[in-house]
């Protein structure tokens, strides 16, 4: 781990020295109100998340780049650590290595504040990787865009235990890969068709949300996705299905979802 967060520290002092690197420091917050007949109405911060990036283009017009997050609970009343990862991208294929989210899903790879709703599905939130972990785990990933549209393919390596930890066990990893692709792409009607798989083999993790409180699941974790996108102008509709099968247990879900933006 030590020369994990060196090689970090190395990427961003080598950043930080070069004059024609692009910094940034950006953020959003989420709040959330509440009014009930009688009682007081009042206003809190859901969470707050910041995050600085910087990225450095060579001549040969590929690019290195740094991003740490953290985000901050009211339910925790603290700062914690959400993406601290390098990634260095070259024409359609894009490397990322740290801590973040794996390429699994739909709605998991869409930005917070980019979606219509405040919170993902319970399924999302449930059924994908690292669910009970911020959704992050440290590894390796290889992304390859087909266009403009990010359709694209990846495929990850990851440590298996989640974001935030120091502990590793050669009993433990993490396969994960996700195919998407629009298949009709005009200007005002786009459509994209997409699939996710990962397998992990897993000791002593805390798997509460599928069975009981600070149950503890080993053995092999497999689950898979499959998802679809829809945009007619200012219409959006999306939906996936998942499922994990925990050695002998299944469990599985879906969501739909639709909207149309105001311009």
């Amino acid at each position: 781990m030590k020369k994990v967060l060196f090689l970090f520290l190395s990427v961003l002092i080598f950043l930080s020295a070069e004059s024609q690197t692009e910094h940034k420091i950006e953020g959003y917050a989420q709040v959330r109100s509440e009014f009930s007949p009688g009682l007081t109405p009042y206003i809190f911060l859901r969470r707050a998340k910041f995050w600085y990036s910087a990225k450095r283009i060579f001549k040969n017009q590929s690019s290195l780049k740094f991003k740490v997050k953290v985000v901050y609970g009211t339910k925790k009343d603290k700062f914690e650590l959400l993406d601290f990862k390098t990634t260095y991208k070259k024409n359609h294929s894009e490397i990322d290595f740290g801590q973040f989210v794996p390429g699994f899903g739909l709605q998991r790879s869409q930005s917070d504040q980019y979606l219509p709703v405040l919170e993902r599905s319970l399924v999302i939130n449930t059924l994908i990787p690292a669910a009970q972990t911020k959704a992050r785990d440290i590894g390796i990933q290889y992304t390859y865009d087909f266009d403009s549209l990010k359709s694209h393919f990846s495929i990850g390596f990851f440590n298996g235990t989640g974001a935030n930890r120091l502990d590793y066990s050669q009993n433990s990893f993490l396969v994960t890969s996700r195919f998407s692709y629009f298949f009709i792409k005009n200007k005002n009607f786009r459509i994209a068709l997409g699939a996710s798989g990962m397998f992990r083999q897993i000791q002593n993790a805390d798997f509460s949300k599928f069975y009981y409180q600070d149950s503890l699941f080993s053995g092999n974790d497999i689950r898979y996705g499959a998802e679809m996108i829809f945009y007619l102008k200012n219409f959006h509709f999306q939906t996936e299905f998942i499922q994990a099968k925990l050695n002998n247990d299944i469990a599985q879900g879906f969501y739909a979802l639709t909207d149309y933006t105001l311009s």
